[in-house]
């Protein structure tokens, strides 16, 4: 069995940084990019430049690259549902 990264879950961002290696949260579904988004609303740019070094999922990337260009509002979200 494979064993899950250990995560400092205290406060919300460790909390959310965990969602993303969630096993019944598989590559492509929207919470892991609203993940991305809200890092950058929280303007948590280390955690976003973290993820760009080691995300592969296309969902994630996709919300990397619209967060990096300042594109984290609400219709940054809203496209999502679109992907569920």
């Amino acid at each position: 069995m494979a064993q899950m990264p250990v995560y400092d879950l205290r406060g919300p961002a460790g909390r959310l940084e965990a969602l993303l290696d969630e096993p019944g949260l598989p590559a492509g579904t929207p919470p892991r990019a609203a993940v991305v988004f809200a890092f950058a609303r929280a303007g948590d740019t280390g955690r976003l430049a973290a993820l760009a070094k080691t995300e592969t999922d296309p969902t994630v990337r996709a919300a990397l690259e619209r967060a990096t260009r300042g594109e984290s509002g609400s219709t940054s979200f809203r496209t999502l549902a679109a992907v569920s």
